[in-house]
């Protein structure tokens, strides 16, 4: 076999095995308008599934803000000069979101 060929055949095989021994992440985190609609409409099993994967991270000592916290912080309401009413509506969201647990 040419050695060039052969070169190239290793050096793909070492890289393929580094892909498959690199330790997989969660779920990239979205812009937050992104989260805050998932909240909005309903659509909790999502945000839930999203949520779950961060839950899992396991993160260094001072490692920073984990990405779960980055969420969390996303979702910490409709802002200062909103009205009543639209707090109270997103309260209500966020506590459909958490009731089945």
């Amino acid at each position: 076999m040419n050695p060039r060929i052969k070169m190239l055949a290793l050096s793909v095989a070492l890289s393929g095995a580094a892909f498959l021994v690199s330790p997989l992440r969660a779920a990239q985190l979205p812009p937050r308008q992104e989260l805050v609609d998932l909240l909005w409409h309903e659509r909790f099993d999502e945000l839930e599934k999203l949520t779950g994967e961060w839950r899992e991270e396991k993160l260094g000592f001072y490692a920073g803000y984990s990405t779960l916290s980055r969420v969390y912080g996303y979702l910490d309401g409709p802002g200062r000069k909103a009205e009543d009413s639209v707090w109270k509506e997103y309260i209500i969201k966020l506590e459909k979101w958490v009731a089945p647990f």
